[in-house]
């Protein structure tokens, strides 16, 4: 008896047999429709379902909750920019890591800013580092998960040779 071999990079998704190009655009539209509702909750022009889900998100992430739609956004285009179905674990992970740092890093710069989930994470930096190194920390992390959303070798040399020409007036 033959074995039915599987058409490559198609797996069974939802139930459908979908190639992985296919379920990257639907995860994409997935997550921008996600970031466009948050971003537009707080404005309450997202419906009863809009205001419930800001007032609970809000309540946890204080102003930190502006960074659910732009982790939401980064995320959606990561699925367009990258088309490795594997990286789904990945973009999760990195959009954790993505609110846990910034949530910490409003809670440690401006109190309450962070909602009861950056006090939870802002206060063991805070008690081990300080506000200042607390914030780099939390900064690193914040980077951190960029790179691991974006998976890509970042151009630091660039980066930093854009900082010393700004903070030398611009000159070469």
């Amino acid at each position: 008896m033959a074995l039915k071999k599987k058409k490559e990079g198609v797996k069974k998704t939802f139930g459908l047999q979908l190639k992985d190009d296919t379920k990257q655009g639907i995860y994409a539209v997935i997550f921008f429709l996600l970031a466009i509702f948050t971003l537009l909750a707080p404005f309450k022009i997202a419906g009863v379902a809009g205001d419930t889900v800001y007032k609970a998100f809000f309540s946890l992430f204080g102003f930190g909750y502006y960074l659910i739609p732009i982790g939401f956004g980064i995320v959606g285009a990561t699925f367009i920019e990258i088309a490795e179905p594997e990286f789904f674990r990945n973009r999760v992970i990195g959009l954790v890591l993505f609110l846990i740092s910034g949530l910490g890093m409003f809670e440690l710069a401006i109190k309450d800013a962070g909602g009861i989930v950056g006090r939870l994470i802002a206060y063991p930096f805070f008690r081990l580092f300080g506000i200042y190194v607390g914030i780099l920390f939390l900064g690193g992390i914040l980077l951190t998960s960029l790179f691991i959303l974006f998976d890509k070798h970042p151009n630091l040399r660039g980066f930093f040779e854009k900082i010393g020409a700004f903070f030398s007036g611009g000159k070469d």
